[in-house]
């Protein structure tokens, strides 16, 4: 007994450095665990993920762990809108908003624009009726972000089945965004219906003439 405890021991202090060893200008969210110093949380922050089940209010967007066949564990999402409106008499899109969130500084992404692309594994379990948009925010400025919208590759992805869904940089820029101070690498947020699992998300290098933001 006392030998297995040692090797349980070993065997989780060999996870911890795996993951310690993560570039986090690379790397933000791996087997369903944000990447230090990147958090993973609901409505902008205000509810935070660490592993165990949370929700916004009303369960209008729930996040809980799930076990990913191959490769380790994800968190599976679920937006079930409750018509809940803000204080301008639209419905709040905040609650419906999953974020992965740098609270200590900044990403510079300017010298890979034209070669890498925001790639994150996903399975679809319920295909959206509404938009998707995948968002990205700079300077912690809810004024400077950029948007792209994922209906149609959450559409095209076979149901049920973990995918990898690459978008390259050069679909998210835009005139008023400022890639050397990325706070907010991954966003997304939908009025509708939606159920989802996501285990990892990176940048991956793109070939030449590899760019295609259809």
């Amino acid at each position: 007994m006392k030998m297995l405890k040692i090797i349980c021991m070993i065997l989780i202090l060999a996870a911890f450095q795996s993951a310690a060893a993560l570039d986090p200008n690379i790397n933000y969210l791996n087997k369903g665990s944000a990447v230090s110093p990147w958090e993973l949380g609901l409505n902008y922050g205000k509810t935070k993920y660490i592993g165990e089940s949370v929700a916004t209010v009303r369960s209008s967007l729930q996040a809980s762990p799930a076990k990913k066949s191959v490769d380790g564990d994800a968190v599976r999402f679920k937006w079930k809108p409750k018509g809940i409106k803000n204080e301008w008499g639209s419905v709040d899109s905040n609650i419906l908003t999953l974020n992965v969130t740098n609270k200590m500084k900044h990403t510079d992404l300017t010298s890979v624009i034209d070669r890498a692309a925001l790639t994150f594994d996903v399975k679809v379990n319920k295909v959206p009726k509404e938009n998707v948009e995948l968002m990205m925010e700079c300077g912690w400025n809810w004024k400077c972000r950029t948007k792209f919208p994922l209906k149609n590759a959450f559409k095209r992805a076979p149901k049920g089945k973990w995918v990898s869904i690459p978008i390259p940089l050069k679909c998210l820029a835009n005139e008023g965004f400022d890639f050397s101070k990325v706070t907010t690498i991954f966003s997304l947020q939908t009025v509708g219906k939606l159920d989802i699992e996501i285990s990892n998300i990176q940048l991956t290098g793109l070939a030449s003439g590899e760019i295609n933001c259809g």
